[in-house]
């Protein structure tokens, strides 16, 4: 039978190394106390080697929220990778650095780095739990490092029951393997992968929710509405590619969120067309400028609750009063330091909206007032909540401003500090959503 041992013995044990303190000597409650008074290491060491205290640990852990990062120097990443052994049935989000993941093995042995990865796509292959898995690389990859290896232990996730996104962000890794997963609702490559590849990837996973290319190379004999057929169930689809043509994206039966490139893709204007035809689209971030024959079309999308884009021409803003069911509008201005007086009767007509971001930086005060006015005439405080409007301005004087129609926060630009007015030349500073 267990001898029972009170907290201020744990006290008392909190001045004794590890090893003079017999684990099983501890009921179940003290067991979870026991980690308040060991070091991080011990923390870690202590359900290796007493099987015992696992599930205390496992209870009292980061791994609580089911999510673990693998990462960091190598003494860090061993800490991590241990915790990660211990608990790993209980992860639900796992986020490994591969870079940090090679320097931590560039002293092993070549048979040493083969039982590691053997040990991960053993781990891999118990985490039943697992909703998400994230390999990026933030540095570079220490020249020991073996590719194929990193692939293979891929394939240990093909059988997890609950598995349903996938981020990759590391060059040179080929996607063959994540072929072989079949459940996935959300895939990532922020790498450069082929729309081949792509393909296959949409075949195999038929409830495809959301998918984001970053780097899409497109080859002889492939275009990217060829994922169109496998695709019935995207919702959202944020891509990066050359081509001439997209048109054909407006079939997808439910698509909710397009993210395009106006800078990397060629002509847009026949996709805002046909997705003017289709009036599902609710949310259109736009990556670069727009032109004044887009902005024809894009406000043909009735259904749009959600528009992020930068005009080239400042005189297109006016248009967007047709866009009535607008929820949220964010707009770039980099051509002058005003905010166009236009944007008045977008207020006005677009009764739904709830947040005006502005990127500037422009002058904002006289804005501010007649919106305000514009805000009174429209709403009803008892029955809508203020406008939030962010702005990046140019009145270093103003931070905040509230009231039951209209919560502004004035962002400085970063370009000036504690200046008492902008210096010159800060007007067409240039800034990113």
């Amino acid at each position: 039978m267990m001898r029972r041992i009170d907290v201020a013995q744990l006290q008392i044990m909190h001045s004794l190394s590890t090893s003079d303190i017999y684990m099983l000597d501890l009921d179940i409650n003290c067991q979870e106390r026991i980690f308040d008074y060991l070091t991080s290491g011990d923390c870690i060491h202590t359900p290796q080697t007493c099987l015992h205290c696992v599930k205390a640990f496992q209870d009292l852990s980061a791994m609580n929220d089911g999510k673990i990062r693998i990462d960091g120097s190598s003494e860090y990443f061993k800490s991590q990778f241990l915790l990660f052994c211990i608990g790993c049935e209980f992860i639900k989000d796992l986020f490994i650095d591969i870079g940090d993941l090679s320097h931590f093995l560039k002293s092993l042995s070549c048979s040493e780095r083969n039982s590691f990865f053997a040990s991960l796509s053993k781990k891999l292959k118990s985490m039943n739990n697992l909703e998400q898995v994230q390999f990026f690389l933030f540095g570079e990859l220490h020249k020991t490092w073996n590719m194929e290896l990193f692939e293979e232990s891929l394939l240990s996730l093909k059988e997890l029951p609950k598995l349903r996104s996938v981020i990759i962000d590391v060059d040179g890794c080929s996607v063959k393997n994540i072929l072989h997963l079949k459940r996935l609702e959300k895939i990532t490559f922020r790498h450069k992968v082929s729309l081949y590849d792509l393909i296959g990837c949409c075949k195999a996973n038929k409830n495809l929710q959301a998918l984001h290319v970053n780097k899409l190379m497109i080859l002889a004999q492939t275009q990217l509405t060829d994922i169109i057929a496998y695709c019935n169930k995207l919702e959202e689809l944020h891509f990066e590619a050359e081509g001439t043509d997209y048109a054909d994206l407006a079939r997808l039966p439910n698509l909710k969120k397009l993210v395009v490139s106006a800078t990397s893709c060629g002509s847009l204007f026949e996709l805002f067309k046909a997705l003017g035809k289709a009036q599902q689209l609710q949310y259109l971030p736009i990556i670069g400028k727009v032109s004044p024959d887009d902005i024809e079309e894009i406000v043909g999308i009735k259904s749009l609750r959600h528009l992020s884009c930068c005009f080239s021409d400042m005189q297109c803003i006016e248009q967007l009063s047709s866009l009535t069911e607008l929820e949220v509008l964010e707009i770039n201005i980099d051509k002058c330091d005003i905010i166009p007086p236009a944007l008045l009767n977008v207020l006005k007509a677009c009764k739904l909206l709830r947040v005006l971001f502005i990127q500037g930086p422009v002058w904002v005060k006289d804005f501010l007032n007649s919106a305000r006015e514009v805000l009174q005439e429209v709403r009803n405080p008892l029955e809508q909540k203020p406008l939030q409007v962010k702005i990046v301005a140019l009145d270093w004087f103003i931070s905040e401003l509230e009231d039951n129609f209209l919560v502004a926060s004035i962002q400085r630009p970063a370009c000036y500090d504690n200046d008492e007015s902008p210096p010159q030349g800060c007007f067409n500073f240039k800034f990113k959503f």
